[in-house]
């Protein structure tokens, strides 16, 4: 027998309106993960309560669950509960040696939530009004996008060693942000989101703040030798070069579409931002052979 020493869920933590909801018996618990097509396991009987843990995958998608029946501690592949009515992270495996995805519930809190992940970490389109969660290691990215009530990012993990997603909610600033990310780094579409304060010192990917109401970019300054490029589609952008508003007309685009601000142009840009010496930035602008005020 395994001791699991992370996971001592107790019965009565699965009590809802006074009626339990964990299954039972073993018998039980091998009936319906069966029925969800989970074949790999062993149950364990820990300090009174029943455990599961899974060789490979576990995957529940639009079914109705609002809470989990088992407990489970570990997972060697990936762990997906998506597009179920989830309330609750309470019964999902401490450690997941692959992605795990609680995407499309209805959690407002990540508490109980997995403290080891091997792969990507999605909690998009949830209810989340905070990120603070157990987890300690994350291998992959961490995708909390589209929580429409999250103002904050306070309680996220410190590293996260891939892309960072934290478009469409409601982020009011940086506060909080990860010290570190190792992918692109996108909070498009936050609109009462109106500085860069705060941003993550280390990025290694593009960083997407499209759809923002950004007054100034003297924040993101000293990062430029870290990060690719800036996303800024449809950005306000108060304090550049002496303008008013970035006219987005005037940028670079991808083949998707977005404008953006390369690094070279940003950093001539951000060079001459305080004298408001315009016609010198154009003109070191064309000399680097980059395309109008934003380069290309």
């Amino acid at each position: 027998m395994q001791n699991y020493k992370g996971n001592k869920m107790k019965f009565m933590d699965f009590l809802v309106e006074g009626k339990p909801i964990l299954l039972k018996s073993a018998v039980e618990i091998e009936t319906w993960l069966t029925k969800h097509h989970i074949k790999d396991f062993v149950i364990t009987e820990i300090d009174g309560s029943l455990t599961v843990r899974v060789n490979g995958n576990v995957k529940f998608e639009n079914a109705h669950i609002e809470y989990l029946p088992v407990v489970f501690t570990e997972v060697t592949g990936t762990f997906i509960i998506n597009k179920c009515g989830l309330k609750s992270l309470k019964g999902v495996p401490q450690i997941i040696d692959g992605n795990f995805n609680c995407s499309n519930n209805r959690l407002q809190s990540l508490s109980y939530g997995p403290t080891n992940v091997g792969g990507d970490y999605s909690c998009s389109y949830n209810l989340l009004t905070m990120l603070k969660s157990p987890l300690k290691q994350l291998a992959g990215g961490f995708d909390f996008s589209r929580n429409v009530k999250l103002k904050s990012m306070e309680g996220i993990i410190d590293i996260v060693n891939g892309e960072m997603d934290g478009s469409n909610c409601d982020l009011r600033s940086l506060e909080f942000s990860p010290k570190e990310v190792n992918g692109t780094y996108n909070v498009g579409e936050n609109f009462n989101l109106t500085s860069l304060e705060h941003i993550t010192p280390i990025i290694g990917g593009d960083v997407y703040f499209n759809l923002c109401k950004i007054e100034s970019l003297r924040h993101i300054a000293k990062y430029l030798k870290k990060c690719k490029t800036f996303y800024v589609t449809k950005t306000v952008i108060k304090e550049m070069m002496g303008l008013v508003i970035l006219n987005c007309e005037t940028l670079s685009s991808d083949v998707y579409g977005d404008e953006y601000i390369c690094n070279r142009a940003l950093a001539i840009i951000l060079k001459y931002r305080k004298s408001k010496k315009v016609l010198d930035c154009q003109e070191e602008l064309i000399a680097a052979e980059l395309e109008g005020p934003a380069g290309g």
